[in-house]
């Protein structure tokens, strides 16, 4: 009407109230246009608007089923979803959409107790073959014995072998360990009796000595085998050439700190063979050799590791197990001591089930192979005018990358098994082919008979620790394979959606994240790592400060470097990390969580998807439903092309469906229409209400010669969980009346604004939709009566009538329009 008039002065009757009515009718037009947009979105606007030889006037299109054409007004109105399967019918591609929806989730579901199956089967193949209870039992009882029985420092009558290897700090107990402490143990050579029991039983018997702690045969002698250090440029080759000073490398292994089992097992220890010696019994010969070794500096300053090897071999749980007694000479003066095992499974299939669990496990892996290779040559050669390549990328998403990633890893781990058992067969084929003869070498001649054995030994070990690593990683691809399954079902899928939702913030979180992780880090290094060796390195102060994070810190030790410093770090890396960094990260992922819980409560649960999944299944074996792939296949991708039930049952019909029944048909419809309404039925936010208000700003702006005050920045600021008299004070309006108006019906509609007022802030939150909001609307602004108890509506209409006044109090007298 403004614009009919054109340029002029504003007609009396057009008031703060008129404005105010046209304002909020502008922001009613505007979320109009953008549920529709948004149920529409993506649809041409050929597909929307409404045919040339219609009445525009008369004829809308439905918010939701944007197909549907209704009268003025009637746009939001809900249309049962019965009509709409039956009545009006939907567009091809919605019903395509859900059954391919619906097929993707059932095969998903019913992946799930397969997925379930692969886990609990990789459990029993990877438990039995590695045998890790007697494994972890064996190695545990040899360490022991050794750190407990292997005293030594008996030479004073008040001393009675109070050391053991850990105090091993220099070359002669070096000697007083193998003379008094190791060896004795190792070797013994009398009948071990109880303490001051005054017995002498004589030598142990030949068939005693071949065992360690009862149980355990011994194979071979023991090696004892030196790494020696070449010599090294100094950093500072002026002064060390001042003062006589030779530099030496660290050799195969960093010893500046302790180094870890894992480097030790893993490190080929390329040992000097001049100085490798053999030992067998603890006889005069034995004893002979080692005086020699000590009176010849068998140890010196280039020495940086000395490893102490026997194999005992365990019958009950079939473990032949390599036992290394590690002296690591380090640079600083500081000798490091570690004992390391390295264990044999020789015969993995020594029970029937061991090959039942291998076939099962096999036989799952083989059958998801053929699955995923012929879906993935069906949708690459099926893919009509797209080309090979987008096929193939539209077919492998993520789920299906993540079937591929556990096939291929499966296989790789076949492979590396097949190599394990044939390398393990090829040692005890060495192992039986070493003479009877052997067992009583003296020194040097064990050499020739043991020397390959301890070496294949340490490379099989080596080799089966890569594997254990592997096939440590591969229950984390079966747990991706799970979440696979979890995903088609919504209430299952509240990690992965909560994830996925999230990943954005999580992204920017973790940039903000380790920045100031990676700052503290540093700060441990250069205020710890002199005194405490968790902050010595880099790679150490990293899992030190994540413990740290934890709970798990020994403040004690940072103390040592002064008690302001440890402070400092300790209150400032709490304060920042815990309290702040990790709150936010709880908060990020609690929020999506939120919304995520939400959505899926409207969404069937697992037992009402498991039953619909088992009425399918009874249903095809009574021939009473037909199969969603031949529906899917009549389907011809006219995407717009409405169907309705009755459609699949006429003859005549190019989608009909051969013994398809009226239930089935209708229950199909009826379900899509409902799966698309509960996608695209637009949910509006009090944040919207922010642009819905600008939009009715740039509607007046063209009529009006002076622009109005920018509310948009204003009400952005607003908050909007405020109590309930900051929202009065900040929407309070005050609609112009008539003065004739009766007192008693001005009082009647004060009251009932008042009403409309009181606002609950915890129902800010509540989600409402379009169709909600506007018939709110109509109720206060066309029937004259208060809106009902819906605080978020309420809070929204507060939001645009206060804005519409303001902007007609905003618009001066003398302005023209």
């Amino acid at each position: 009407d403004l614009q009919a008039r054109g340029p002029g002065p504003l007609p009396p009757t057009l008031g703060a109230a008129s404005l105010l009515r046209l304002g909020f009718h502008l922001g009613q037009g505007a979320m109009r246009f953008a549920a529709v947009a948004h149920a529409m979105g993506g649809r041409s606007s050929l597909q929307r608007k409404v045919s040339d030889g219609e009445d525009r006037a008369r004829i809308r299109l439905h918010s939701v089923f944007y197909w549907i054409k209704t009268a003025p007004g009637s746009e939001l109105t809900d249309i049962p979803y019965e009509d709409v399967a039956t009545t009006y019918g939907l567009p091809e591609k919605v019903i395509r959409k859900y059954l391919n929806t619906e097929m993707k989730m059932e095969a998903d579901v019913l992946s799930l107790p397969w997925a379930m199956l692969s886990v609990v089967l990789y459990a029993l193949v990877l438990l039995t073959h590695d045998n890790v209870t007697w494994a972890n039992s064996i190695e545990a009882a040899i360490s022991r014995d050794i750190a407990n029985n292997a005293n030594y420092a008996f030479g004073d009558p008040l001393n009675m072998g109070f050391k053991d290897i850990n105090d091993v700090d220099s070359f002669p107990d070096f000697w007083s360990f193998m003379n008094k402490g190791f060896m004795p143990l190792i070797y013994p050579e009398n009948v071990w009796t109880s303490e001051a029991s005054g017995l002498a039983l004589g030598p142990l018997p030949s068939r005693e000595r071949e065992f360690l702690l009862m149980r355990n045969r011994k194979i071979g002698p023991l090696r004892v085998a030196q790494v020696v250090a070449p010599d090294a440029e100094c950093a500072n080759s002026d002064l060390a050439s001042a003062y006589n000073f030779n530099c030496t490398s660290d050799g195969d292994i960093d010893m500046t700190i302790q180094p870890s089992e894992i480097q030790l097992t893993t490190a080929d220890i390329n040992a000097d063979p001049s100085k490798t010696v053999w030992l067998n019994r603890f006889g005069a010969d034995s004893r002979a050799k080692l005086a020699e070794m000590e009176r010849s500096f068998w140890l010196n300053k280039n020495t940086v590791h000395v490893q102490l090897s026997f194999i005992t071999y365990q019958g009950d749980a079939d473990l032949l197990v390599r036992t290394d007694l590690n002296f690591m000479f380090s640079r600083s003066g500081r000798i490091w001591k570690k004992i390391t095992h390295t264990s044999l499974t020789l015969n993995p299939y020594g029970v029937v089930w061991n090959y039942v669990w291998d076939v099962l496990f096999y036989l799952q892996v083989c059958y998801l192979l053929c699955a995923e290779t012929l879906e993935m040559f069906g949708a690459v050669f099926r893919s009509g005018q797209k080309s090979k390549w987008a096929a193939f990328k539209e077919y492998m998403g993520v789920w299906n990358a993540v079937d591929w990633v556990f096939i291929i890893t499966t296989l790789i781990r076949l492979i590396l098994w097949i190599i394990r058992v044939e390398k393990v067969k090829d040692l005890q084929a060495k192992l039986l082919a070493i003479p009877p003869e052997a067992e009583d070498c003296v020194l040097t001649a064990c050499g020739p008979y043991y020397s390959d054995f301890f070496d294949e030994v340490s490379t099989v070990g080596r080799f089966l620790a890569s594997v254990r690593e592997f096939s440590g990683f591969l229950p984390i691809v079966i747990m991706l394979r799970m979440f696979k399954a979890f995903s088609a079902q919504p209430r299952l899928a509240l990690v992965t959606a909560t994830l996925t939702g999230a990943g954005e913030a999580l992204l920017h979180y973790l940039v903000v994240f380790l920045a100031m992780f990676g700052s503290y880090a540093v700060m441990g290094v250069a205020l710890f790592g002199r005194e405490v060796a968790e902050f010595a390195t880099l790679d150490r102060a990293i899992p030190t400060c994540f413990r740290l994070l934890l709970g798990d810190f020994d403040f004690a030790k940072m103390e040592a470097m002064g008690r302001g410093f440890a402070f400092f770090f300790f209150f400032t890396f709490m304060f920042m990390i815990v309290l702040v960094m990790l709150s936010m990260l709880i908060a990020i992922i609690m929020d999506v969580y939120m919304v995520v819980k939400k959505n899926s409560k409207s969404s069937e649960s697992l037992v009402v998807g498991i039953l619909n999944i088992c009425r399918r299944i009874y249903q095809d074996k009574k021939k009473e439903r037909v199969c969603m792939k031949n529906i899917h296949a009549v389907l011809n991708k006219d995407d717009e092309e409405l169907i309705k039930a009755s459609m699949f049952l006429d003859p005549d019909s190019q989608y009909y469906v051969d013994a398809m029944k009226e239930k089935q048909a209708r229950r199909i419809c009826t379900e899509a229409a409902k799966a698309f309404a509960n996608k695209y039925t637009p949910v509006v936010r009090p944040g919207h209400v922010f642009k819905f208000i600008n939009t009715i700003l740039d509607e007046l702006a063209p009529f009006c010669s002076t622009r109005a005050v920018d509310f948009y920045s204003r009400l952005s600021k607003q908050d909007l969980l405020a109590q309930d008299d900051k929202l009065k004070n900040a929407f309070t309006i005050s609609v112009d009346m008539p003065e004739e108006r009766d007192p008693a019906e001005l009082a009647e509609e004060k009251a009932a604004e008042e009403g409309v007022y009181e606002v609950s802030a915890t129902g800010l939150a509540r989600e409402f939709t379009v169709d909600e909001l506007l018939r709110a609307a109509a109720k206060k602004m066309e029937l004259g009566v208060h809106v009902p108890a819906w605080p978020g509506a309420t809070e929204v209409i507060k939001q645009a009538l206060s804005s519409a006044q303001a902007l007609a109090a905003n618009i001066k007298p003398d302005t023209t329009c």
